[in-house]
């Protein structure tokens, strides 16, 4: 799986969301909700479905709005 290529915060050198969060540059609360859905469904991908924070659900939402 790659870095989402709709990142919304496109992170300087960093590159997207996810790969500042690989870096160690920013914390999974930090991502844009385009990359906040791929962290969730690649870690429910990993693990089966998990209990996501508010804060998640809700960012996950607003991208699925944005679309």
């Amino acid at each position: 799986m790659t870095a989402p290529e709709a990142c919304l915060t496109p992170r300087g050198s960093w590159g997207t969301c996810i790969q500042a969060l690989a870096a160690g540059w920013i914390l999974p609360g930090d991502l844009c909700p385009t990359c906040t859905e791929a962290f969730t469904a690649a870690l429910d991908g990993i693990a089966g479905p998990l209990k996501w924070c508010p804060a998640y659900i809700h960012r996950a939402e607003t991208e699925r709005k944005l679309s």
